[in-house]
């Protein structure tokens, strides 16, 4: 119900409450109420060294609760405690400190107080507390036009010979009618002096451009072109705008003054040469934000076997961690019907997983080395093909089973127990019930097979009738089965505690935070678990030998066997 029909005494109150200020303050005059949408506003004018500023007061929906707003009626921009033009004033009363008993007439005194506390009478500048901080992105909500520099790159265009100009090229990015721009590229002629490294996604494109600094004269205004002209000429390099303006191509102009930046895009426009210039954002300096250890993952590389909804999520969590180097499998393609549950979104329906995966692996660290591999390990594929995966595999430091398929589990096992790889694999039960996370290091837990029968053991232990529907795969084929049924949400955990066994493998290893090396997690009261969030820990038993067995080496018996297959081929060639 609204609140002025619910809390009449309260409505009524305000108005008394600011009836009474009226009288007695002789700044305040012109006192109005009305309603606007279901909404109580009371518009008033206050006056300060003959100067009149016009107001209103909008009771909102949740008062008093929260506080009333007050704005300008005529959209100016009044005072330097104000959101934007028109925008609402801060005054001492704001959300962080609101009281629902302070009443509407300590508002309008808060606003009188701050207008006068700017232009006070003597025309000593008050300084008037500042009760908010303006974030970035209050800043910036309504800048069209941004251009992005850091700290790195201000060093940069500092050390360039002020008398020269030199060519850039830049990225523009486009959101919601928003652009960005960074430098991505600094050249001397043909030789590189600055490489952001950035990686271009669809909604990006490049463009040429010209930089110079230290020209007073073009900064703290919008340079018209015969200005820069001017300055162009007066370096003797009036030929590189020229090569810009002869070709009638967009281009981008950044100059500088000390630490101080800007962008100025000229496009043409029938035949005339038009400006957009933008806003200059510093980027804030980045702070580590990960666990100590953790810049160990660098040089690690990661295989990951099966980039559907549960890879996809690992591979992208272990890129935001720090891991840069990976070795992608998977044949399948990306359709609209895994968005439900993928990493992927829309760009990506149509491509190879793999491929799609690589590019958004590349748009969180553009220095990340990323091998893909369109191979199906749990289908028909070539011997030769099995075996450079395999290698491939061998090379990794760790290697994770998303795939949710025996034949693929079985190539990554013999995988790991060969080259002494730590294995990663987890399984999501159907129906949102729950799932296994299993990380098996080498001569510590069995090895995956023993393993994976060990926790098959563990199920048929519990005697427990099990509800749910089996898992499917993943794959698209033609005529196949009812997918899995399991929200992102229960999949994103399955797939983070993986991560958390990965992360934990690659790091730790020896010093592991976990005290055991596999997990069933339960997401609903169902099957042996009591609640959601029920975690029942499986204990391995170490079994099995991890490396390659290798017998004593018989050279008669390596003969023979030669000599056998030898006599097979002829013997068949013979009948043919």
């Amino acid at each position: 119900m609204i609140w002025w029909i619910a809390q009449a005494q309260r409505a009524n109150s305000e108005l008394s409450m600011i009836a009474v200020l009226n009288e007695e303050s002789a700044w305040l005059s012109r006192v109005l109420w009305r309603f606007e949408d279901k909404q109580l506003i009371v518009e008033f004018d206050i006056t300060h060294k003959n100067e009149l500023f016009l107001l209103k007061m909008i009771y909102p929906v949740a008062f008093p609760e929260t506080p009333p707003l007050v704005l300008t009626r005529d959209k100016k921009r009044i005072s330097g405690h104000q959101y934007a033009y028109g925008g609402e004033l801060c005054l001492e009363y704001r959300p962080d400190n609101w009281n629902p008993n302070i009443d509407g007439s300590l508002i309008i005194l808060s606003a009188y107080k701050l207008i006068s506390g700017e232009r006070p009478v003597d025309n000593k500048q008050m300084e008037i507390r500042d009760g908010h901080d303006i974030t970035l992105g209050q800043e910036f909500r309504s800048v069209d036009f941004r251009y992005l520099v850091t700290l790195e790159i201000i060093e940069v265009f500092k050390s360039l010979n002020q008398n020269k100009p030199y060519t850039i090229k830049t990225r523009c990015s486009i959101l919601q009618n928003k652009c960005t721009v960074i430098v991505e590229d600094i050249e001397d002629g043909s030789e590189e002096i600055f490489s952001s490294g950035s990686v271009h996604t669809c909604n990006s494109w490049n463009r040429d451009g010209l930089i110079i600094h230290d020209h007073e004269e073009l900064f703290n205004k919008k340079p018209q072109l015969n200005e820069i002209l001017l300055v162009f000429k007066k370096i003797g390099h009036i030929h590189f705008l020229n090569d810009f303006l002869n070709q009638e191509k967009n281009f981008d102009f950044i100059f500088g003054c000390g630490k101080e930046w800007a962008l100025v895009s000229f496009f043409r426009i029938n035949n005339e040469w038009n400006t957009n210039t933008y806003q200059t954002i510093l980027t804030p300096p980045t702070a580590n934000r990960l666990p100590r250890g953790y810049e160990a993952l660098k040089g690690k590389k990661v295989g990951v076997v099966g980039c559907g909804s549960v890879g996809s999520k690992i591979a992208t969590s272990l890129a935001r961690s720090g891991v840069e180097d990976f070795l992608l499998i998977d044949d399948d393609i990306f359709f609209a019907g895994n968005l439900v549950r993928n990493e992927l979104d829309m760009e990506s329906i149509g491509f190879h997983k793999v491929d799609a995966l690589k590019q958004r692996i590349m748009n969180i660290n553009p220095l990340s080395e990323v091998k893909v591999r369109r191979v199906s390990l749990g289908g028909q594929e070539s011997s030769a093909t099995i075996s450079s995966v395999f290698e491939g595999l061998g090379k990794c430091q760790i290697i994770v089973d998303a795939t949710a398929n025996d034949r693929a589990f079985n190539l990554n096992a013999a995988v790991s127990k060969r080259y002494c790889i730590p294995l990663i694999w987890c399984s999501v039960f159907a129906g949102g019930v729950g799932g296994t996370v299993v990380r098996l290091l080498p001569n510590r837990d069995p090895i995956p097979l023993i393993a994976k029968a060990q926790i098959n053991a563990w199920y048929k232990a519990h005697n427990v009738l099990w509800e749910g529907v089996d898992e499917k795969g993943y794959a698209t084929k033609i005529g196949e089965e009812t997918p899995m049924i399991a929200s992102d949400a229960d999949v994103s955990v399955i797939s983070s505690h993986a991560t958390r066994f990965a992360l934990d493998a690659l790091v730790y290893r020896e010093d592991t935070k976990f005290p055991y090396s596999a997990y069933v997690i339960g997401l609903s009261h169902k099957w042996i678990f009591t609640e959601p969030f029920d975690t029942r820990p499986i204990k391995l038993k170490a079994e099995g030998h991890w490396g390659q067995e290798v017998g004593e080496i018989n050279q008669e018996e390596v003969e023979k066997l030669f000599k056998e297959i030898q006599n097979m081929s002829l013997k068949e060639n013979n009948d043919d």
